[in-house]
């Protein structure tokens, strides 16, 4: 499928493989078949430029973080708009879901990263500690700590229940630090930076 040249900034695999969500230039959330490649859901956020997209673990929501702050969450199955979170007033750079699909982590360029409870639509804390953007952001299979990558280079990992930075590798690229995931088991952190370095962490 071509998705276009406004469509290729961001985009997320459901847990199934089964859909693909792509984040637009023009404010919208594009939901796409991955057997078939046809576009099957295309969501209006209304906003600015769509910089970040992510799947709930079940894949009955799709979350996307826009440039002007805001973060727009989808059902998929009716294509409505379930919520709106205004919690940043910066780009909105990465969103991550705790393992459970309870928590929904916000990156931003404010250099905070906020957690918002799901079930009652309330932010219940931000972590910080990064000098500038925060980039990425990916939470641990056991729910138990966040990594997160900053346009400070550093590489940061925090307690989730304590909202603590727990380690900080602030050397851990040359430039920005653009990426970061934990492996299926939790064991392991890749990051990726601007530097061209791919780094490896147990």
């Amino acid at each position: 499928a071509k998705a276009g040249q406004t469509e290729k900034w961001t985009l997320d695999v459901n847990a199934v493989d089964s859909l693909i969500a792509t984040g637009t230039h023009y404010g919208a959330i594009n939901v796409w078949d991955f057997k078939t490649l046809r576009k099957v859901a295309h969501l209006e956020t209304r906003n600015k430029f769509v910089l970040s997209v992510v799947f709930n673990p079940d894949s009955s929501a799709v979350a996307g973080g826009s440039s002007d702050g805001l973060v727009n969450i989808f059902d998929v199955e009716s294509q409505k708009l379930v919520k709106k979170i205004q919690g940043h007033h910066m780009p909105v750079r990465s969103l991550a879901y705790s393992h459970d699909g309870r928590i929904l982590f916000t990156a931003s360029d404010d250099k905070r990263i906020n957690a918002y409870d799901l079930r009652r639509w309330v932010l219940i804390g931000s972590f910080t500690g990064h000098s500038s953007w925060v980039l990425d952001v990916d939470c641990s299979s056991d729910g138990r700590h966040l990594v997160s990558g900053g346009n400070d280079k550093s590489v940061k990992i925090w307690d989730i229940a304590s909202r603590k930075c727990v380690h900080s590798n602030d050397s851990a690229h040359n430039s920005s630090v653009w990426s970061v995931s934990y492996n299926l088991s939790g064991t392991k952190i890749v990051s990726g930076g601007d530097d061209g370095v791919l780094q490896v962490y147990e």
